[in-house]
């Protein structure tokens, strides 16, 4: 395994120990969360979504040596 195709499997692995945290911890709270989510505007999430997203890029390029 190449060490590029190494790094992307230990992000996604990562990723989704991170999604299940608060699944596993407290699934009633995040059906609530979810709940209240759905009533949030798209062009806020949107918003959100790339504030995540140039946050994830930003985390990515200043953990590369």
């Amino acid at each position: 395994m190449n060490e590029f195709f190494a790094y992307i499997v230990t992000g996604l692995g990562f990723a989704c120990i991170f999604e299940a945290l608060p699944w596993l911890i407290s699934p009633e709270k995040m059906r609530d969360f979810l709940l209240q989510l759905s009533a949030v505007n798209a062009d806020q999430l949107r918003y959100y979504g790339y504030f995540l997203l140039v946050l994830g890029i930003f985390f990515v390029w200043s953990a590369r040596p």
